[in-house]
């Protein structure tokens, strides 16, 4: 199952072993996104910048949403 729905179907897995702390930190405003933002989202959701910055306002509060979401729940054992 996938971690975040986009508005166009498109599933997102977020992978949150490609970023680091401070990396994570870099998310905390989604409405001003910078250079270290997109490359936050791209490591850690397979999205290039270019397709980031068309979405909808409502799809990168998803995206960023999820990421958060995904970082604030135990880790689990896959065994």
């Amino acid at each position: 199952m996938a971690d975040c729905t986009l508005s166009n179907g498109v599933e997102i897995d977020i992978d949150l072993s490609k970023i680091t702390v401070k990396e994570y930190d870099s998310l905390r405003n989604p409405a001003f996104m910078d250079k270290q933002g997109y490359e936050t989202i791209e490591k850690c959701s397979g999205l290039k910048k270019s397709d980031i910055e068309p979405l909808l306002m409502d799809d990168l509060r998803k995206l960023v949403g999820a990421i958060v979401r995904k970082a604030s729940r135990p880790i689990t054992d896959p065994n």
